[in-house]
């Protein structure tokens, strides 16, 4: 994961500072620039096409040139503002668009060759979501490049948890989670469940993991000697070491894996398109996304 460019989406609230400061944290670490983007949604009197790009988008009787004003605003006046930190030489580029947030958010991150958007995930019920829709859920369900999803109460880059289901597809997000482990300097650990079956008898239960789990220790083995051979892993434990196999439900048991590890970061795979639907979806990664204490790092499948 080649950590140059990040896409801070933000609505210019109070909550969104947690993803000002995991952005800056981040960019700090990798050496990247930042571009900011505020898209209003407010309904004007005539059709308008705003280039994301343009600085200001329109002329100030289309309200967005005063949009694009208070987004520099809020961002240099945050507790983390740039001209203040440490590393204050960080390219940042304020965006403002007009539209619907989650379509140009994701659009312009793929036209700038964005490498992760970072976004506070906020809570909402189950109502809302349903009848407004999530920007969240909308925005990775889109997004090609990976998301970080940052609670409001902050971001700690360090334990990093990777789920993993076993599967040749799901690798992708092994490798994923440990180059974004090895950009920030955070420690590394895998989880995969297993479900059980109804006739196994109890005491194989635990003495005999599952086809998936020995083929992903196997991939991980392969993957630790990747890393070594080319001197990208100071590991004391080889990557299939570092992995948990437990056995239950996917959600609750990665949850409990999150809180045992006290993990910083849960990195997941989630697959991209479709509707939002409702929180209760059989989505495991859309739920571990709204439920994980810690930031969340979507790898869209």
């Amino acid at each position: 994961m080649n950590l140059q460019h990040l896409v801070v989406a933000c609505d210019k609230t109070e909550a969104a500072r947690a993803a000002q400061a995991a952005a800056l944290s981040i960019a700090r670490r990798v050496h990247a620039r930042i571009s900011v983007i505020y898209v209003a949604t407010a309904l004007l009197q005539r059709p308008i096409e705003v280039p994301l790009g343009t600085v200001p988008p329109v002329p100030d009787r289309d309200g967005l040139a005063e949009e694009f004003d208070n987004l520099c605003l809020w961002w240099r006046s945050g507790p983390r503002a740039v001209d203040d930190a440490p590393g204050a030489d960080i390219p940042v580029a304020c965006m403002v668009g007009l539209g619907l947030p989650s379509v140009e958010i994701t659009r312009y991150a793929e036209d700038h060759e964005a490498d992760l958007i970072v976004m506070t995930r906020k809570r909402h019920s189950q109502l809302r979501r349903m009848l407004l829709g999530d920007t969240a859920d909308s925005v990775v369900r889109r997004s090609p490049v990976p998301c970080l999803f940052v609670p409001p109460d902050g971001f700690d880059e360090s334990p990093i948890l990777v789920a993993a289901d076993g599967t040749e597809r799901g690798l992708g997000v092994v490798h994923a989670g440990i180059a974004f482990a090895q950009a920030i300097g955070g420690d590394v650990s895998f989880v995969t469940v297993e479900q059980p079956h109804e006739d196994e008898p109890s005491h194989l239960i635990e003495r005999l993991p599952g086809e998936r789990s020995v083929m992903l220790a196997r991939d991980l083995d392969q993957v630790a000697l990747h890393g070594e051979r080319n001197g990208r892993l100071d590991e004391k434990l080889s990557a299939a070491q570092r992995l948990t196999v437990r056995r239950g439900s996917p959600v609750p048991e990665i949850l409990q894996e999150v809180s045992d590890t006290q993990a910083g970061v849960l990195v997941v795979g989630y697959h991209r398109g479709g509707p939002p639907g409702p929180l209760e979806s059989r989505s495991v990664a859309r739920q571990l996304t709204h439920r994980a204490p810690c930031a969340v790092l979507t790898v869209p499948l």
